[in-house]
């Protein structure tokens, strides 16, 4: 079979004194590279304009729209190049190409139609993290997990992605997050197509790298549109697209929790205000929903977990400038 058409993906903002070393680290078998210059009031256009490489493509922002907006004019334009792999790299040279073949092969050669780098493949990757970034990768990991329906992902915060055109073409673009929310509720819209997603183990690079993610962003940001993306693939997955004994479960486990949640805290208030002692019925009418509707919640899930999406083995693809071609 043909070799893949592979398209290297790089959202750029103030990386004039970076994105050419990037580019130049792209392998030579990639056959395009798409730079989106997300309105950088620096020079990245330029630097970029003046590299000799028929493979660049330059797409420009004239306002700056966020990175989730970059993505989408990126992945737009390797659809019109009929692009089988299209491989993220930041801008910031973090991310190393010698693992470009892993992530490819997963795709061309084991079916996946999503593959992320795993920077959690060894204790050794955590202690050489950053703490504040290790603990927000944690936080942001478990939250986007259960959010996604990706249960078996070590590291779903990691931004070193590569996505099949077929997949590709499947998504609503236009529907996701134009700032950094994109790739986690990529991975909600990917859950609810069932789509497996591989993970190949590479050590993260930090360098002198300060770190963008802010406490704020984890505590205030993430959390709210996490739990969104959850009830809108609980709803999309589970109830509209087919419907499972999970969403029945859902259905009816949380109102029965949230009645009885709710008139049992204002029986308590009650009591408390009239210094009358609840009768043991008035108690059982709180608790029985409240324990009935949590056992549902939980066993809904428990399928989920069971329920996420998994291919099959991995291949082994050296880490080199190897062209992973199909099989």
């Amino acid at each position: 079979m043909q070799p893949a058409r592979t398209s290297i993906l790089i959202p750029a903002f103030r990386a004039e004194a970076s994105i050419v070393g990037v580019i130049a680290s792209v392998p030579a078998w990639v056959n395009h590279i798409i730079v989106v210059d997300d309105a950088s009031p620096d020079n990245t256009s330029a630097v970029v304009e003046a590299l000799n490489d028929p493979r660049v493509i330059l797409l420009r922002h004239e306002r700056n729209r966020g990175l989730g907006a970059a993505m989408a004019t990126g992945y737009a334009r390797a659809l019109e190049l009929n692009s089988d792999v299209v491989t993220k790299m930041d801008s910031d040279g973090q991310m190393d190409p010698r693992y470009l073949p892993a992530l490819v092969g997963a795709i061309t050669q084991g079916g996946y139609g999503y593959a992320k780098g795993n920077r959690f493949f060894d204790l050794r990757s955590l202690r050489d993290m950053p703490r504040l970034r290790r603990w927000g990768s944690i936080i942001l990991s478990l939250l986007t997990k259960a959010a996604s329906g990706y249960w078996n992902l070590t590291d779903p915060q990691n931004g070193y992605v590569a996505i099949s055109g077929d997949t590709l073409r499947r998504l609503d673009l236009q529907a996701l997050d134009k700032r950094f929310f994109f790739e986690n509720e990529m991975l909600i819209q990917l859950n609810i197509l069932s789509v497996p997603v591989a993970e190949i183990p590479m050590p993260a690079r930090y360098d002198n790298h300060v770190s963008t993610m802010r406490p704020s962003r984890i505590l205030f940001d993430y959390p709210p549109k996490l739990l969104a993306g959850w009830l809108k693939r609980m709803w999309l997955k589970y109830c509209t697209l087919a419907v499972s004994p999970i969403g029945v479960l859902l259905a009816l486990g949380v109102p029965m929790m949230a009645w009885g949640l709710g008139f049992g805290l204002w029986e308590w208030r009650r009591s408390i205000l009239t210094g009358q002692l609840t009768s043991t019925g008035t108690v059982m009418l709180g608790a029985v929903p409240f324990i009935l509707g949590f056992q549902m919640i939980l066993q809904a899930l428990l399928m989920d977990v069971a329920n996420t999406p998994r291919g099959g083995d991995i291949p082994r693809i050296p880490c080199d400038d190897t062209d992973p071609k199909t099989e």
